[in-house]
């Protein structure tokens, strides 16, 4: 059997080169502002962190165009069922809570030097990370 694309399948494909067009012009956009502003490393981070997500959400789009699409891409192109959006719920209020016990801990670092930009940054990957795992882990458990 060959895999075959949904109907939609030219239209979801301008669609999804037009979000990876406008999200890298975005992306360049605001290194530039922030290559102006002169933080190099900043504008480096903007562009290397936008080209791994915009290529990451563009290849979990097109996953999800197929037949063997995975929960994580039907999510994120938003053709998931009842039951992955009930997991998605579940594994982002997971987040949530990593995230306050973070924004807690880091509190508490705080006292003892720790900067306000890496505070920020443990409770935000933190719960990036938390929800990731967590949707992962109920998907193939539930």
């Amino acid at each position: 059997m060959t895999k075959q694309a949904s109907q939609s399948a030219p239209r979801s494909a301008l669609r999804i080169a037009v979000g990876a067009g406008s999200g890298a012009v975005a992306a360049a956009v605001l290194a530039s502002i922030a290559w102006a502003a002169g933080n190099d490393s900043f504008a480096n981070g903007i562009v290397w962190g936008g080209t791994i997500g915009i290529a990451a959400v563009v290849t979990l789009l097109m996953l999800a165009r197929t037949r063997f699409a995975t929960a994580e891409a039907r999510l994120v192109a938003h053709a998931a069922d009842e039951r992955e959006r009930r997991l998605a719920t579940r594994a982002l209020a997971v987040a949530a809570v990593t995230m306050y016990a973070a924004a807690v801990l880091t509190a508490m670092g705080t006292l003892f030097g720790l900067e306000a930009e890496a505070s920020l940054a443990i409770i935000m990957f933190t719960g990036l990370i938390s929800a990731a795992v967590a949707f992962a882990i109920s998907v193939r458990r539930d």
